[in-house]
């Protein structure tokens, strides 16, 4: 559960009595990659923050244009 890359597969393995070396060769061999990973995902968590509230401001500029051109064309048929 959680975000992506928070594994917790080395803690439940510890509970259920595998031995601290292959644990911690385990850590070794993970550490590097994790965190790459973990910086991956937190890249992508910040792009689609940045991508969503981008969508946002663009749905509000669409509204806006939309009510200006409804009023102008209220405008108009009754200039006309």
């Amino acid at each position: 559960m959680g975000d992506p890359g928070q594994s917790h597969a080395l803690d439940i393995a510890k509970k259920y009595g595998l031995p601290d070396h292959v644990l911690e060769a385990a850590r070794e061999l993970l550490g590097g990659i994790s965190l790459e990973f973990d910086n991956l995902i937190a890249d992508l968590n910040e792009k689609r923050a940045r991508y969503e509230n981008t969508f946002a401001e663009l749905a509000a500029e669409r509204w806006n244009w939309r009510e200006k051109r409804v009023s102008l064309k209220k405008k108009l048929r009754s200039s006309g």
